[in-house]
């Protein structure tokens, strides 16, 4: 069935560096991540902005919307596997891509995130802080699959202009010890996307790995956000309580591929639920292609398709492969969905031991769903919703 987002829901579519273990399956992080910063010469978790006000900044001045928490100086040479956004836009250099370094103490309770994001604009983001466990977050929390455990940490400071800035920290773990995390910069009260926000994997990536073969992971999940606009909101449903052009969260399964001979990394993404602010200002759960009143066929049932190459180096009998991959994350072109090119990022490593058990990474897309299309008539009047989506994926 056709797209038309201007139609009412006719709408057949209607977007470690670890110093400290911390006692859960993240306590991996110090044992995996080997990571150092630039002009650091501590043996354990150095940084380059050190978290206390001094790493710079582009503040000062009286405008009461000015956010002075600024002057993220972070300037990495190795770290996690990361995509950075400001404002629901992707803006990681797939040529110079952003890093991170994640590290979580138990005692006491706290993370600390160092972004790189390889942009012109880094020092916009804010300097970085300690961040502390926030029990309630990390008590509300359903694993999805077995062996998923979760801790989140948050910091509210404020500008010295009075701008209140909360700046959060969502770690998921696995029991393969590779971890994901989704860090925001909620900056002035936030209501709709992050100011700025960062998707990261990390791990300890495969050393065994075959150069033949295939292997699938079926048993995954991934969560990420989205954001809808220029939709029609549908009509002659006078009990929906959530309107299509939002801000949500995603969350749903994940399947993932390994070719070992040709490197091909192969995988969907299958939206199961969706979250988002009601017309009462209260967050709402949408069941994925259900009867749900507020469920919309399109963006909430399409699949997202993984596609990348495994790093590699030598051919033949001498070929092997580091582990990392990378690739693009596109919605499924067949119901007419358009998928930007620039806008468009997949990237992740396979995870363990030695052997590979598992694969992680984080994704990023812009998409568009145009009407009329086809050469019947001559185009003309056009519209289209938007839907740009990012997040975490693991699979194992």
């Amino acid at each position: 069935m056709r797209f038309f987002p201007i139609v009412p829901l006719i709408l057949s579519m209607t977007a470690l560096a670890g110093c400290a273990a911390d006692g859960t399956s993240i306590d991996a992080i110090s044992a995996f991540r080997q990571t150092c910063v630039k002009g650091d010469t501590s043996v354990n978790c150095g940084t380059a902005d050190n978290g206390n006000g001094n790493g710079g900044g582009n503040g000062g001045g009286n405008d009461p919307v000015v956010n002075t928490n600024t002057g993220n100086n972070t300037d990495l040479t190795t770290g996690d596997t990361t995509i950075v956004l400001e404002n629901s836009v992707l803006v990681s250099d797939a040529n110079n891509p952003a890093k991170s370094q994640l590290t979580v103490t138990n005692s006491p309770s706290k993370a600390r995130i160092l972004i790189d994001t390889n942009t012109a604009d880094q020092a916009d983001w804010p300097k970085t802080k300690d961040l502390s466990i926030y029990p309630a977050g990390t008590a509300s929390f359903t694993p999805a699959v077995a062996g998923e455990t979760y801790k989140e940490y948050r910091a509210l400071s404020a500008s010295s202009s009075g701008v209140a800035v909360d700046e959060e920290l969502q770690v998921w773990s696995w029991n393969d010890g590779s971890y994901g995390t989704q860090y925001r910069d909620v900056t002035g009260g936030g209501g709709g996307d992050a100011l700025h926000q960062a998707w990261s994997v990390g791990g300890k990536v495969a050393t065994s790995i075959p150069t033949s073969g295939t292997v699938n992971f079926n048993n995954g999940v991934f969560r990420g956000t989205a954001k809808t606009w220029n939709w029609t909101e549908p009509t002659g449903q006078p009990n929906r309580t959530v309107a299509v052009n939002n801000t949500w969260a995603v969350r749903g399964t994940a399947q993932v591929a390994a070719d070992y001979s040709t490197g091909a990394i192969t995988g969907t993404l299958t939206p199961t639920m969706w979250n988002a602010m009601d017309k009462s200002n209260y967050h709402q759960d949408v069941v994925a292609n259900s009867s749900d009143v507020n469920f919309v066929s399109g963006f909430m049932t399409n699949t997202i398709a993984l596609n990348g190459t495994l790093a590699s180096k030598g051919t033949g009998s001498g070929k092997t492969y580091d582990g990392t991959y990378n690739g693009t994350s596109t919605f499924d072109p067949a119901p007419g969905w358009i998928t930007s090119g620039t806008q468009n990022v997949m990237t992740g490593s396979l995870y363990g031991n030695g052997p590979v058990t598992s694969t992680a990474g984080v994704y990023a897309l812009l998409a568009t769903a145009p009407s009329p299309i086809g050469g019947t008539n001559a185009i003309d009047n056009d519209t289209r919703g938007f839907i740009s989506e990012s997040g975490v994926f693991h699979a194992q």
